[in-house]
């Protein structure tokens, strides 16, 4: 079976060096050959709709499988789809390092909703949903706390790219978060003994950074996984470097670009 870990990384973490191989450059939810809705058909939505709660109190499950079964909801390429994708990957990520997301609870507030953790009622701890888009039936884009998604939400090219013989990853999405983390997520699949991967970032103002908080998985021989890296205060549309290792060998680096 797969093995899962949670492990906090310092800045002045030395990961082993590696011959380093570049990945296609990931893409918008906004790209021309994915399907968007024309921007008149596009209208601020009335939290009055059933079908756009239950897309928040999908998210707000904090389980994969729920969130995940909202997609349809969401308009084919727009950016409420991408962050689905996004969210699934990522709660699937924290789960299976057995840190699974907290449920929270949904009020609706003025252009939206509100989440909130149970046992919370509208702290610091809260978050916004509002400024709510849609086409048809459909929701296309909305703000989190007053922040856009757009510009800091990416999606990747959907291969599967190899890590030499240790295994192979395929990058899902990368996000900036509103606490201020660029997430990156990735699935792998191990085709070695107690495969492991670091990464660092690299931003588009140069500081390059080591994660500091890691959802995880060390896979042995045939497993499969999630793996979400979190990198506190750098600046989204940078290049990721993953560098796996495992109990006998030493893999070449792949970079995965984001913007």
């Amino acid at each position: 079976g797969v093995v899962f870990g949670f492990l906090w990384l310092s800045d002045d973490y030395s990961a082993p060096t590696a011959t380093e191989t570049t990945a296609p450059r990931q893409s918008s939810p906004t790209a021309a050959n994915q399907a968007q809705p024309r921007p008149a058909e596009t209208t601020a939505s009335s939290v009055n709709d059933a079908d756009f709660r239950t897309y928040f109190e999908g998210i707000a499950s904090g389980d994969p499988n729920t969130i995940g079964g909202v997609s349809d909801l969401a308009a084919p390429g727009s950016q409420a789809a991408a962050y689905i994708t996004y969210y699934t990957a990522a709660s699937k990520a924290a789960r299976d390092s057995g840190f699974p997301f907290d449920r929270e609870i949904v009020n609706e507030v003025d252009d939206g909703f509100m989440m909130c953790p149970e046992g919370h009622a509208a702290d610091n701890s809260c978050m916004t949903y509002t400024n709510l888009q849609t086409a048809g039936s459909h929701l296309v884009d909305f703000d989190i706390s007053g922040t856009p998604l757009s510009g800091r939400l990416a999606l990747g090219d959907g291969e599967f790219h190899s890590l030499g013989d240790l295994g192979s990853a395929r990058l899902i999405a990368s996000y900036k978060s509103v606490s201020n983390n660029v997430v990156v997520v990735f699935d792998v699949t191990s085709t070695s003994e107690n495969l492991w991967l670091d990464a660092s970032y690299t931003g588009p103002d140069g500081r390059t950074s080591q994660p500091t908080m890691t959802h995880r998985t060390q896979l042995p021989n045939g497993g499969s996984g999630t793996v979400a890296f979190y990198f506190k205060g750098s600046v989204f549309g940078g290049t990721v470097l993953i560098r796996p290792s495992s109990d006998s060998s030493e893999g070449p680096g792949v970079t995965f670009r984001s913007e």
